[in-house]
């Protein structure tokens, strides 16, 4: 299992696939943000095409969602199509960042952060978190993407 660590602003990689050193993927992420003037929502390993890498979603001032993948071999950024899909309600309230959300579920608690996605579930759009708690208990939870308050928390079975 390949796990990504996440300090409050920071993300460290537990990863034997990345080729470069630990700093380049946050870096890489914050080149994307700059180039895009985007907010990170979603960060999540994957293998696309047999390659490793990290799909990295942003929120656009627009309201827009881009998502990329970044390859772990190499380092490569591929934009992937999503073809600007609104994460906007229609009151235009402003969906929270991932760091935002993250920091209001764990504040200075240590865990070790599996997946992160923005999903839109029951006419709302939500973050669903996958985490291994210092214990090594793996949970799931939802939280409401434009308040960060934890709406469904439950215990991953093995």
């Amino acid at each position: 299992m390949k796990i990504l660590l996440v300090l409050g602003m920071g993300i460290l990689l537990a990863s034997s696939a990345w080729a470069a050193p630990p700093t380049a993927l946050p870096n890489l992420i914050l080149q994307l943000q700059q180039q895009h003037q985007g907010r990170l929502i979603g960060l999540e390993y994957e293998t696309r095409q047999g390659e490793v890498g990290f799909r990295v979603e942003l929120l656009t001032p627009q309201g827009q969602s881009k998502a990329f993948f970044i390859r772990a071999r190499d380092q490569h950024i591929e934009a992937l199509s999503r073809a600007g899909v609104k994460v906007r309600s229609q009151s235009q309230r402003e969906v929270l960042p991932l760091d935002a959300v993250l920091k209001k579920a764990f504040g200075n608690q240590p865990y070790r952060l599996i997946n992160a996605e923005l999903e839109f579930k029951q006419g709302r759009y939500v973050y669903e978190l996958d985490w291994i708690a210092p214990d090594g208990t793996v949970w799931e939870a939802d939280h409401d993407a434009y308040t960060g308050l934890e709406l469904k928390r439950e215990r991953e079975d093995d």
